[in-house]
Parts: C-alpha cells; sequence; structure tokens
C-alpha cells in the first residue's frame, strides 16, 4: 500500500489527480521477477490548472465523476469547489480500510439502492465507523475475514485498533484539510507504524510515546522488566519475612511479659488474701477487707481473689456484695466444686441474679452427664436451691445417689451426736461448722457416702430436698420427717420443703401448718444470725440463705403471695457494716 501512496504521489508531482482510485484500478505486475505495484485507468483524471485532454471539460459542468464507493465528500458534493489531491487521499483511505476489514466504510447494498441525492448525502455527512468496529458488523463473515489475513478475529480486532484506525480515519476526514497533506505524507505514517515509531494521525501524548518506545524494544524491556520485577518481588518477599519475624518476635516479648506480669500479680493476690485471711480471723474485719480489696484490683481476671472476697462478705451477712463477687467469679469461669462455692446458689437465686443461676446450672448439669464431681453432700446439695436449676431426670439421679449414700451409711458418724460431756473438735473461730469437716481418706481416696462427715439428719434433709426436685413427694416427706426426729442446729430448715411436698402431694391442711412452722423457723434462724454476730456461735450463713429461699417459694406456692424478709436483716447489715468501720 506504500507504493500505492507513493505512485499515486508521483502522479500529483506530474500534476495529474487520479479522482477514481479503487482496488480494480491497482493491479500487481513482475518486474525482472520481483512484484511491483501499479496504478492504471488515469481516464478521469484531471490536469491541474491545465487542458490535458478534451475528456476533462466534462468536469466543468459539475458532473459526479468517480466510484461512489471510493469516491471523496467533495466529488460527491458536484459543486463549484475545486477538487484538489486530497481528494485522492480520500480515496487511498478508502482502499486502506477495505484492505484492512475487508469491507469499504459504507455498505455496497445500502450505496446501491439509495437514489443519487441520498448515496451523495451518506458520502458527505455519514461517518464511517473505525475499521476495527467495523470488523464486529460483519457476522459470519468476519470468519471470511480473518482467514485470508491469517489471524483469529479477536487478534484481528486488536491488530487494527490503535494506529491503524487513526491513519485510516485520519485519510477519511470530512474536512479535507484534517487529511494527510500528500500521499508520500499517509505513506510515511504507514511506515512509522510499521517501524513502531510514533504517527502523525493524532497527536502523539507522552504516554502514547513511551508506549511505542516499549513497543520498539520489546525484547530489551521485557527483560529488563523480568529482572526488575524479581528484584521487587524478592526485596518484597525478604521485608515481608523480615516484618513477620519482628512481628512475633515482638508478641513473643509481649507475651512472655504478659505472662510474667500475670504470675506476678497472682502471687501478689495469694499473698494479699493469705493476709486478709488472717486479718479476719483476728476480727480486724476493715484490714481484712482492704486487701482483700487489694487482691481484687491486683489481677481482676483472676477468679479467686473475687470468691474469696465473697466468702468474706457473706462471713460478714452482706449478702448482695457477697452475691456480687460471685457473679464476677461465674463470669470468669471460675470453678464451682469446692468448698467455697457451697450456698452460693441459694445465695444467687435469692439475691435474683438470674444469669449467673443459669451459668451455674450449666456446669451442674455437665458435670452430672458425666457423674464427676458430685462426690459429696455439699456438692449435691448445691443442685438442689431451686425447682428450676436442673432438669426432672437431673433432680431424679441425685435423688438416687442421695438414697445410696444414705444405705451405705452405718449408723451416726463420730461427733455427730456426741455423749453429755464430750465437746466436738474445736473449729475455726467464726467459719461455718461444715467447711471444717474434711472428707475421710482410704487408700489416698476419700470414703464414700457423700465424703465428707455430715450429722445424718443434715444428710436425710439433704435427700429430701432431691425428692422434692424430682417430684417424688413421698419420698421427700418421709426423708423430712426422719430428719426431723433427731435433733441438729439446722433442724428448721425442714419445714419450708416439708411444706411445698404437702401442698404438691395435695395436703393442703398439712402444707400450711409446715409453712406455719417454717414462718418461726425463719424468725428463730434470724434471730441467731443477729446474736451469732457478737458471739461465736453462728450457725453457717448457707443454711440461713437456703431457709430464707425455700421459705419464699413455699409461701408463694401455699398463698400466691411473697413474704417479706426478716426484719432482723436490717439490724444484721447495719452491724456488719459497723464492724467494717471498726
Amino acid at each position: 500500500f506504500i507504493d500505492v501512496c507513493s505512485a499515486v504521489h508521483h502522479a500529483h508531482q506530474k500534476g495529474v489527480i487520479h479522482r477514481d482510485i479503487k482496488p480494480s484500478n491497482v493491479m500487481v505486475t513482475l518486474h525482472d521477477g520481483k512484484p511491483v505495484v501499479k496504478v492504471i485507468d488515469f481516464g478521469v483524471s484531471k490536469a491541474i490548472g491545465q487542458t490535458l485532454t478534451d475528456k476533462t471539460i466534462y468536469t466543468r459542468f459539475f458532473s459526479m465523476i468517480g466510484t461512489p464507493l471510493y469516491m471523496s465528500p467533495e466529488q460527491a458534493e458536484m459543486s463549484g469547489l475545486d477538487v484538489d489531491t486530497r481528494s485522492d487521499i480520500y480515496s487511498l483511505g478508502v482502499m486502506l480500510y477495505e484492505l484492512l476489514s475487508g469491507a469499504p466504510p459504507f455498505d455496497r447494498h445500502r450505496l446501491d439502492s439509495a437514489g443519487l441525492d441520498e448515496m451523495r448525502r451518506i458520502i458527505r455527512e455519514e461517518e464511517p465507523p473505525r475499521p476495527s468496529k467495523r470488523l464486529t458488523t460483519l457476522g459470519a463473515d468476519i470468519t471470511t475475514v480473518s482467514a485470508s489475513r491469517c489471524l483469529e478475529p479477536s487478534r484481528l480486532c486488536s491488530s487494527l485498533r490503535g494506529d491503524l484506525d487513526w491513519i485510516v480515519m485520519k485519510a477519511l476526514e470530512k474536512d479535507r484539510n484534517r487529511r494527510y497533506d500528500s500521499a508520500a505524507a499517509m505513506a510515511a505514517d504507514i511506515s512509522r507504524f510499521l517501524e513502531q515509531q510514533p504517527i502523525e494521525a493524532r497527536p502523539p501524548s507522552m504516554s502514547y510515546r513511551m508506549l511505542k518506545f516499549a513497543r520498539r524494544n520489546r525484547a530489551g524491556l521485557l527483560t529488563g522488566m523480568i529482572l526488575l520485577l524479581s528484584l521487587l518481588l524478592g526485596t518484597a518477599v525478604s521485608v515481608w519475612q523480615m516484618g513477620r519475624a519482628i512481628s512475633e518476635r515482638d508478641q513473643k516479648e509481649k507475651a512472655l511479659l504478659e505472662i510474667e506480669q500475670f504470675s506476678s500479680n497472682i502471687t501478689r493476690a495469694h499473698a494479699l488474701i493469705a493476709t486478709a485471711e488472717t486479718h479476719a480471723d483476728a476480727a480486724q474485719w476493715r484490714l481484712a477487707e482492704q486487701d482483700f480489696n487489694s487482691a481484687v484490683q491486683q489481677q481482676p481476671s483472676y477468679y479467686l481473689p473475687w470468691i474469696s472476697r465473697a466468702q468474706f462478705f457473706a462471713r460478714l451477712s452482706l449478702w448482695n456484695e457477697a452475691a456480687e463477687d460471685y457473679v464476677q467469679a461465674v463470669e470468669l469461669h471460675a470453678p464451682t466444686d469446692t468448698p467455697q462455692w457451697w450456698g452460693a446458689t441459694a445465695l444467687l437465686v435469692w439475691t435474683d441474679h438470674q444469669d449467673a443461676v443459669r451459668g451455674l446450672s450449666e456446669q451442674l448439669e455437665a458435670e452430672l452427664a458425666t457423674d464427676q464431681k458430685f462426690d459429696s453432700w455439699q456438692r449435691l446439695r448445691s443442685g438442689l436451691a431451686t425447682a428450676q436449676l436442673l432438669s426432672r431426670e437431673a433432680y431424679s439421679k441425685l435423688a438416687g445417689k442421695a438414697d445410696s449414700w444414705l444405705a451405705e451409711m452405718n449408723g451416726p458418724r463420730p461427733h455427730d451426736n456426741p455423749p453429755p460431756g464430750v465437746r466436738p473438735p474445736p473449729r475455726r473461730r467464726g467459719g461455718p461448722p461444715d467447711f471444717q469437716d474434711r472428707p475421710p481418706v482410704r487408700n489416698g481416696q476419700p470414703r464414700r457416702s457423700g465424703g465428707e462427715q455430715l450429722p445424718r439428719p443434715l444428710c436425710e434433709y439433704i435427700a429430701g430436698l432431691a425428692h422434692l426436685r424430682a417430684g417424688e413427694f413421698e419420698q421427700a416427706m418421709r426423708r423430712l420427717q426422719k430428719s426431723g426426729r433427731e435433733p441438729w442446729p439446722s433442724q428448721g430448715l425442714i419445714h419450708a420443703p416439708l411444706a411445698l411436698a404437702y401442698q404438691a402431694a395435695g395436703r393442703a391442711t398439712e402444707a400450711k401448718l409446715a409453712l406455719a412452722r417454717a414462718d418461726a423457723a425463719v424468725e428463730q434462724m434470724a434471730d441467731a444470725m443477729l446474736r451469732g454476730q457478737s458471739s461465736q456461735q453462728q450457725i453457717p450463713w448457707f443454711d440461713f440463705i437456703e431457709l430464707l429461699q425455700i421459705h419464699r417459694e413455699a409461701s408463694l406456692a401455699i398463698t400466691g403471695t411473697q413474704p417479706g424478709d426478716p426484719e432482723q436483716l436490717a439490724q444484721i447489715r447495719l452491724q456488719s457494716l459497723q464492724l467494717l468501720d471498726e
């Protein structure tokens, strides 16, 4: 095509405009065995500025000369406008368009079917699509076009997109002032494209020039890019690995520091707890509270200081403060199978801490499902604070355990009912009696029958309460009545569960009588708790809380009303607060 441009340019230099450049007027012949392009058929050519032949006179009558498919807009206009060499540039653009896309800019059938005026309007006014865009409108013909050019359709479109589109469209400008100035200029632009040089068909931007440079030096740039990417990737991986190693080192160091700090805090907290308990045994209540508070603040995420302070508050009958500390311990997932938790379930139920009660119930259910840790009477008792704590099946299992332990007990244990004149073993001052009785050991294992040495009447009471929660009311009544036949310190506990059992069994009169005895037991035990603050005969605090909780439950079941708190509670609390202020 560059040779065609050169031939047309040669004609222009000789003062001749072809005016009918089309594929049939461009031939290829052999010259000394080499193919040479020949532009032929100058039959409608026009001399520039002079008469070449007699036939050129027809141009003066403003006739439309040339082939419409390859005709420039100024030729189709048929006006007095002088047609110059740039008309041939347009025809060259049409022929290059067809060479690239396999079809002329305007549809051949459309022009054939259009009238003269419509055909002229199309040539003068309508903008043809770019060659790469024209390929997408060929339909099935694109396969033939791409095959004749030895390219896949997608590759053919991409090869035309860009420079070739711009070269062709510059030659096809409607305004001839925006076309190439000469056929030589068009040939030069095509040469630039073939040499990967920036073309003049559009203003070359910096990025455009860079792209052309990259295409001319593709091999060197590709090698350089691979080396640069490898270097950057290697550097990035090294930096990432170094950063990760530093981060892991910092995390390890931080974790070690946290562990050391935690260990130090735990050691300090244990020391404070021991000092606080010493102060409490010496009735130095304010100092004990200060040490317990310091232990909690030393490591707030450690549950033991919370439990220890809860026991301290419970010992002073500060029920709400004790309950709050037990709640914190539950939230910290403290194990609840130790003697420190005896009575905690009843306290949390009585103070209406439902979330903590649910947490305890889940632990109890899990332990009971695996038959672990329910190896003592007091642990079994912790699951009986309310009928809603465990499932009915769990309560039946607890009742069965209690019955089997009672069956293994051969009469009362030593010190349960000492003979007159014989004192029981001494207990720690101010502490609940049951805390001091450690489970006897045989061959390194606790003795069966519920582990710790408790008075048999208390064991009968616990078994009766288990049957009550399991809905086995007749067995519950028998156990509770048997528990009341022998005196024991907290014997008043039996009346409230007996009232519930009578009520559930339909024995309303007996239920009301038992509830009245439970009312009296609450008053008596409240008086005993009040007197015990100024003496060393204080009864276990959890017996009193359990009595209050079950008495409330029985009152609601039998009378439909909740009883008020004993008047002594306010006095007990006031005295306890005064002890802390001394």
